[in-house]
């Protein structure tokens, strides 16, 4: 009889150390990483502009809605999204990158690089530049910008303060 409860005695302690180690692995993975939701307000630091972004993990590449896009001389020339002022930026082109839109539609987008603000933290990000006022939200995020620093919890509710915009789909 002795036997049988050492045997399950073992087990248990296994079972604990297993948790432990587990738990450990999940915390060690998630250090350092903020939560975000699905919808964060996000500031285009250079310009003071406040936005809220549609945070998406199947988009590889971020995307801000843009005005009056021309290339030339490797800048790119754009009108910012900004309702009050539409905003005149000119920027370096880092590329031009193939996108499939939201309608399955692949096109040729410009890349920017520009800092942002995402959940109190500052950083830098390539962005893809296209039309997106038909869309809910004139950002999107994607996970290249997100990798390593953010974990999306789906089940939080938006804590920004900028209103959605409009209409639109996403």
């Amino acid at each position: 009889m002795f036997g049988d409860r050492s045997n399950e005695i073992k087990w248990w302690l296994a079972l604990i150390l297993f948790v432990a180690i587990s738990l450990i692995f999940v915390f060690m993975s998630y250090s350092g990483k903020k939560t975000i939701s699905t919808v964060e307000e996000v500031v285009l630091v250079s310009w003071g502009i406040k936005l809220h972004a549609r945070i998406d993990t199947g988009a590889a590449t971020s995307s801000l809605s843009v005005k009056n896009i021309t290339v030339t001389n490797g800048m790119v020339r754009f009108t910012l999204p900004d309702k009050k002022s539409g905003k005149h930026v000119k920027l370096p082109l880092l590329e031009w990158r193939s996108i499939k839109s939201s309608d399955g539609i692949e096109e040729s987008r410009p890349v920017v690089e520009m800092k942002i603000k995402l959940a109190g933290r500052y950083l830098r990000s390539q962005v893809t530049l296209d039309d997106r006022s038909k869309m809910s939200y004139p950002m999107l995020i994607g996970r290249r910008t997100l990798k390593g620093r953010f974990v999306v919890d789906v089940s939080r509710a938006r804590t920004g303060t900028v209103e959605q915009v409009e209409g639109g789909r996403e």
